[in-house]
């Protein structure tokens, strides 16, 4: 079988004999075999043949590949950034026209790539319409960069995210970590959280929550026992910075300066920054 023989040298990363014994006559004439011809030229770096093979319509690849090995082309020829995006929100349209979900998840990363921003959010965001694809599609809505820094779009996809995987493990807790940092609810995430720490399997991050919504409320001192009953090694940056911040609140100076020494600012998010911004000032004036 001639398909399963050049998926198998493919395999074995023979492309040069691949394209020695199967012409291109025969294989643009088999839509399995085709694919595999035009990858083994893309692996051969003869990326001048692959866009010539695909200006041709009668090709028989599907429309979400062939724009999307066009985009390839278009990178390994440095044909411009304007092309590969051009070609990237082709396919984008070809996935959406063919329910291609799967596909749409492929050209989000890569669109990432050159810092697409808009083309890749749109691609995860309809990845986001299928079972199979949505929980990793909302994971990378979530870590694209200009989403990743900010808690209100933060808030705002956890909220979609959490309205589909209601039982997904610890994403309830994100989200009111979300509203409390971003203000919004602050006495029912507090309330919420109450009844969700004795049940959380990972207490010290509950409890930086918990933490939080006392000090939004205005009881530092129950801020202050949730901090100093939870192991800071076992916390994210995020809640370090909580940490800090009510610890520096409770005059625990030293302590909040160490704290937020070992915290990468680059991994907060605008809101915990802005913690650590008053924890700075409030040592500064404690000086």
């Amino acid at each position: 079988d001639m398909n399963f023989l050049a998926r198998w040298l493919y395999r074995q990363g023979d492309a040069a004999l691949i394209t020695e014994f199967l012409p291109w006559d025969i294989a643009k004439s088999d839509a399995g075999l085709a694919p595999v011809y035009l990858s083994a030229l893309g692996t051969l770096d003869s990326w001048d043949r692959v866009k010539e093979i695909l200006e041709d319509d009668e090709v028989p690849i599907g429309d979400v590949h062939r724009a999307t090995y066009l985009a390839y082309c278009a990178e390994k020829l440095d044909l411009g950034y304007a092309e590969i995006k051009m070609h990237l929100r082709d396919a984008l349209q070809a996935a959406r026209e063919h329910s291609e979900f799967s596909e749409a998840l492929s050209i989000g990363t890569y669109a990432e790539l050159f810092f697409f921003h808009d083309l890749a959010r749109q691609a995860f965001r309809f990845a986001t319409g299928s079972s199979r694809t949505a929980q990793i599609a909302f994971e990378r809505l979530l870590a694209m960069s200009d989403i990743r820094s900010s808690g209100v779009a933060q808030k705002e996809i956890t909220e979609e995210f959490l309205q589909r995987f209601p039982r997904r493990p610890g994403l309830r807790e994100r989200y009111l970590y979300l509203k409390l940092l971003t203000g919004i609810e602050v006495e029912l995430a507090q309330y919420e959280m109450e009844r969700i720490l004795p049940n959380s399997s990972g207490h010290d991050s509950a409890r930086m929550i918990l933490a939080l919504a006392y000090y939004r409320m205005g009881d530092l001192e129950g801020a202050r026992q949730l901090c100093e009953s939870a192991d800071l090694t076992n916390l994210s940056s995020g809640h370090k910075a909580v940490y800090a911040m009510v610890m520096a609140e409770s005059n625990r100076i030293e302590l909040a300066r160490n704290i937020s020494r070992t915290i990468p600012v680059s991994l907060l998010l605008d809101e915990e920054r802005l913690l650590i911004s008053r924890l700075l000032q409030n040592v500064s004036s404690a000086q």
